[in-house]
């Protein structure tokens, strides 16, 4: 708690000087950056609040973050401060829409902030190092002989600042073992001596909690053992793995009245998509104006050549088997659907894709858009009516989901994406369908605010080196 709210105040100390040094650069003092009824410091608390509700919907990813390293100072600052300048866009305009904030400003706010956020907390962590350290909390681990020093070096490696491990009690169907715990000159936690009675070290000792983690114990050894420590009102912590589960990610949540355990290949936090949800609205709002000015030129130039439709729509599969119709600028003959039975024999992916160089069916206008990833544009709308997403999955087509096998449907529990890992991994070299499942569940294992960024400037990268889809 000390630690989180040293953070606090470093990051609303950093806010500030950052804002005043702008201010001083670009406009003199004592003007606000806002136009309109908004005075310096009412302009401020606009930025405060901001950083407000940017807490609040990141608390899960604050909760589990390590500002110990400079990367990982660098990281977490950055990541604020995207946050940080897209919810002040929103409060803005939700606030005062005659209000306008100028982008040069923003910018180099950010710009300042993020290099104060690692300066101060570098500082901070140097200056409270002492103080920090004696406010850790002092934490037994009971664990089992097979587990107990991995345990022991993942609590030590996430959180040497939060807890200092006083003890280790190795739980056996025979017999258990007490031992103290000393620290080496390297800070590295080592066995100091055994001591034969487990509940005195508890009675009488300094322990706040005790963490559990007991995958070859029975039932009945952890029922004792928590009925222990509740005696002595002492918070204990039990790990999923001691149910031998085998599942990759799992959490305690609340499902009506009951208290109950979430299972699943990979846990996303409420915080995570409505962090991801604001990039979508906001980057399908940029995207839609950009495509219907893409439209004044490309629509005329696929009707010229093969009169019809200019938009091309189709029936895909979202998000855990949603159905969703998918709108793309039309490159193909208006017979496209028809002629693919007659080339399915000429099918270069191995798998339920189907694909084909110099495909008969493109037209030539429909060439240069593939080419230039033009196409896709008409996607944004379907990010905005919350079907896709920027960065996701492929959608697959009605037909390619009727064949899934089961694993392949683990690719569909994130939105399908105009752009994702495959679209940049190099995809007119793919040549197997499986090759496109691992690295869809590549993505969704990896996924983060940070890595969608990270594919979409890959993206476009992509698209100016003309990596388009053949």
């Amino acid at each position: 708690m000390q630690k989180k709210i040293i953070g606090i105040i470093v990051d609303i100390i950093c806010m500030t000087v950052s804002y005043l040094t702008c201010v001083r650069l670009r406009f003199g003092w004592l003007r606000s950056p806002l136009s309109g009824d908004f005075s310096l410091w009412g302009t401020l608390l606009l930025f405060v609040l901001a950083y407000a509700v940017m807490n609040i919907l990141m608390a899960d990813r604050k909760e589990r973050s390590d500002r110990r390293t400079v990367f990982s100072l660098m990281r977490n600052a950055l990541l604020d401060n995207v946050m940080l300048t897209l919810l002040l866009i929103v409060i803005v305009y939700l606030i005062h829409t005659e209000s306008k904030i100028s982008r040069g400003f923003v910018i180099s706010f950010a710009a300042m902030d993020t290099l104060l956020m690692i300066l101060g907390h570098l500082t901070a962590g140097w200056l409270f190092k002492g103080y920090l350290k004696r406010c850790r909390k002092k934490l037994v681990i009971v664990a089992n002989r097979s587990n107990y020093r991995f345990v022991m070096d993942r609590i030590l490696e996430e959180f040497d600042q939060e807890y200092e491990i006083t003890g280790l009690m190795i739980a056996d169907r025979t017999a258990d073992g007490f031992f103290r715990i000393c620290y080496d000159g390297s800070g590295r936690a080592v066995i100091d001596e055994k001591y034969k009675d487990f509940d005195e070290f508890l009675k009488k000792g300094v322990v706040d909690e005790v963490f559990m983690s007991l995958p070859d114990s029975d039932n009945e050894q952890i029922s004792q053992l928590i009925e222990r420590l509740e005696s002595m009102g002492i918070d204990s912590f039990l790990t999923i793995n001691t149910f031998s589960l085998g599942v990759e990610e799992a959490r305690m949540e609340n499902f009506s009245k009951y208290h109950v355990l979430r299972f699943s290949p990979r846990v996303f936090s409420d915080t995570d998509f409505v962090m991801k949800r604001i990039l979508d609205i906001l980057g399908g709002l940029v995207g839609c104006v950009l495509c219907l000015i893409v439209g004044l030129f490309v629509a005329p130039a696929i009707y010229i050549e093969d009169p019809g439709p200019v938009i091309f729509k189709q029936q895909r599969v979202g998000r855990n088997g949603r159905r969703f119709t998918m709108y793309k600028f039309r490159s193909m003959y208006q017979d496209a659907e028809e002629r693919k039975k007659e080339l399915m024999a000429q099918n270069e992916m191995d798998g339920l894709m189907f694909k084909m160089k110099d495909d008969p069916r493109i037209t030539k206008v429909g060439k240069f858009i593939r080419k230039t990833s033009l196409d896709e544009f008409p996607q944004f709308f379907n990010v905005l009516m919350g079907d896709m997403s920027l960065v996701g999955t492929r959608p697959p087509t009605v037909g390619e989901f009727e064949m899934y096998e089961n694993h392949h449907k683990r690719r569909l529990s994130l939105k399908p994406g105009i752009t994702g890992l495959w679209q940049v991994s190099g995809r007119s070299e793919i040549t197997d369908f499986e090759d496109v499942v691992k690295l869809d569940l590549e993505y969704i294992d990896r996924w983060s605010f940070l890595f969608d960024v990270q594919i979409l400037f890959r993206t476009v990268a992509a698209v100016f080196e003309a990596k388009g889809s053949e």
